[in-house]
């Protein structure tokens, strides 16, 4: 297995038809423009063959006051006759393998089918969401929504402005970004940082197929002020791309049906992230883990994780330390389990008491394509 050259990423880009056919050639066009220059792809070859790969796609993620590089891993495929024979696992080890070594505290997917990567230790962590405007609801709904009455005391005061993404001014694009940052900062543990960088590929792939925004203003005031951008796309069927609504504005349906997948890497740089909550009337808390990780041995034994309030610890415990921690003071996490209960997606039953001491990424967007 190797790490691809752009010129073989650009050939292993036959595999990516292949494997994905649903996409057009107008977003592969995007794909191979904004996308292959800047990505890492870990590829199985066979001559100048490749003929299985993973494709990690690299965000700076902010979680809490914390900025890192991580990556998505996406257009993981291999070749239809090459299947069943061990690729996929390999090549996937090895990427957490190089992320560990990197301090890369996690990685995300989103998962065709997550059968695949459950016994490789990942977990989800989100779910779908839908924010909904008040002219989306039903009447029931609008009666019982009652810290947003104020939209309705003087008739419906938001006003909607579409235009295609080419025809997004200059003006316009920054004010979205600035919305988006403000807007992903007040409302989520953990996001994708909208930079300018994000942005520019953002909107390149929106006009790959065809894309459309919508801004959201409310007129309320007399002003312009910016609540909520919708965007849509599809050269055949048009779909929604996503929906950004400041919270007063809207109400948000969690779906029971889960989303992305995440995957801890760096067992140190990730647990480090997290302290007690400031409204705990606890002034520090310790846990001993006992960790189990079948792909990342380092992630593998039993730890000593203190927390505070304005610092988190993780230290490794030596075999004499082991033998004097009793069974019953210790939690035995798989790591799958771990990062379920990190993202508080998935709490154990040994720390159910404690869940709420510690501030868990409970809010999560993660909602990139590629």
């Amino acid at each position: 297995m190797q790490y691809l050259t752009l010129e073989e990423k650009n050939r292993a880009m036959r595999l990516y038809r292949e494997a994905f056919p649903e996409d057009s050639e107008a977003f592969i066009t995007y794909y191979e423009r904004e996308v292959l220059p800047r990505n890492a792809v870990l590829a199985q070859m066979e001559g100048k063959q490749v003929v299985s790969m993973i494709h990690l796609n690299p965000y700076r993620m902010r979680v809490f006051e914390h900025t890192f590089e991580t990556v998505y891993l996406v257009a993981i495929a291999t070749s239809m006759q090459k299947r069943r024979m061990g690729y996929m696992r390999r090549l996937m080890g090895q990427v957490l393998l190089d992320l560990q070594k990197q301090n890369v505290p996690f990685c995300y997917l989103q998962p065709a089918n997550p059968d695949y990567y459950t016994p490789l230790g990942f977990a989800y962590v989100s779910r779908y969401e839908k924010k909904i405007l008040p002219d989306d609801c039903t009447m029931q709904e609008i009666s019982d929504w009652k810290q947003n009455e104020h939209l309705f005391a003087k008739g419906y005061p938001l006003v909607t402005i579409t235009q295609h993404v080419k025809a997004l001014s200059d003006q316009q694009k920054e004010q979205i970004t600035l919305f988006l940052q403000n807007y992903m900062k007040e409302n989520y543990d953990v996001y994708c940082l909208r930079d300018a960088a994000y942005m520019h590929r953002f909107y390149e792939e929106l006009m790959s197929e065809n894309g459309a925004v919508t801004l959201i203003y409310d007129k309320q005031d007399g002003t312009d002020k910016l609540i909520g951008v919708i965007c849509e796309w599809g050269n055949e069927k048009r779909e929604e791309r996503c929906r950004y609504i400041l919270p007063q504005y809207c109400k948000t349906y969690k779906s029971e049906k889960p989303y992305m997948m995440a995957r801890i890497a760096n067992l140190k740089a990730c647990l480090c992230m997290l302290k007690l909550q400031d409204t705990s009337n606890k002034q520090s808390l310790t846990i001993y883990l006992s960790v189990t990780d079948e792909v990342l041995s380092e992630n593998t034994g039993i730890f000593k994780w203190r927390l505070t309030k304005e610092t988190s610890e993780l230290c490794r415990q030596s075999e004499c330390d082991v033998n004097q921690i009793a069974p019953q003071n210790c939690v035995a996490l798989s790591i799958a389990q771990l990062t379920g209960f990190v993202f508080g997606y998935y709490i154990p039953e040994r720390l159910k008491e404690i869940a709420n001491d510690i501030t868990l990424l409970s809010a999560v967007l993660l909602d990139e394509i590629v």
